[in-house]
């Protein structure tokens, strides 16, 4: 369905009603309901109306990504201080009782089994983290900037900073994973 009925009459996208429209204008308001419209062009090459987003969306938009940005850095922030708090009181229970058989059989085997939740928490949150810092690229180009340019903004926030913390944060998080896998596998050396 489109909007026109005769080439400099069409219809209004709100109201219905119809609006003359000279072959010179791009945009026009509806004298009946007051919306503001675009004029353009079908896949005929007919002149049609169409919405325009107004500038106080595009404010509410950027506003949202800004947000947002702030939710993950302080969420990612949250989940490093979680796991290293983790990861140390476990690593500190494997170190301190590895050598004693206080809580395992004769061989220190089952200490070792500790270490799996760190080790799979890890490579769960090394792997979100790269992933995330993968998306952030994608929304900040697409979304961020284009916002920035529509509004004129001159000195936006500088938003690279929570790519650079996801990758690196997810490439230590995989890191710290290896590390405590050499020990699930091979760490029996350490504890004798």
């Amino acid at each position: 369905m489109t909007n026109q009925q005769d080439p400099a009459k069409l219809k209004c996208i709100n109201c219905d009603s119809i609006l003359d429209v000279p072959d010179d204008k791009k945009r026009l308001h509806c004298i009946h309901c007051g919306t503001q419209q675009e004029v353009g062009k079908n896949d005929k090459g007919e002149p049609v109306l169409c919405h325009i987003v107004s500038k106080e969306l595009k404010w509410e938009e950027y506003k949202l990504h800004i947000e947002l940005y702030k939710s993950y850095f302080d969420l990612g922030l949250r989940a490093n201080v979680l796991f290293y708090l983790l990861t140390g009181g476990i690593l500190t229970f494997y170190f301190s009782n590895c050598k004693n058989n206080e809580y395992i059989n004769k061989n220190n085997e089952y200490i070792k089994y500790s270490l799996l939740l760190p080790i799979l928490a890890s490579g769960i949150l090394g792997i979100t983290f790269i992933i995330g810092a993968i998306s952030w690229i994608r929304i900040r180009n697409k979304a961020i900037n284009v916002l920035k340019a529509d509004l004129g903004v001159a000195q936006p926030p500088d938003v690279r900073f929570l790519n650079w913390f996801l990758m690196i944060a997810g490439l230590i998080f995989l890191l710290v994973g290896v590390c405590m896998a050499f020990l699930f596998f091979g760490g029996t050396t350490i504890c004798k």
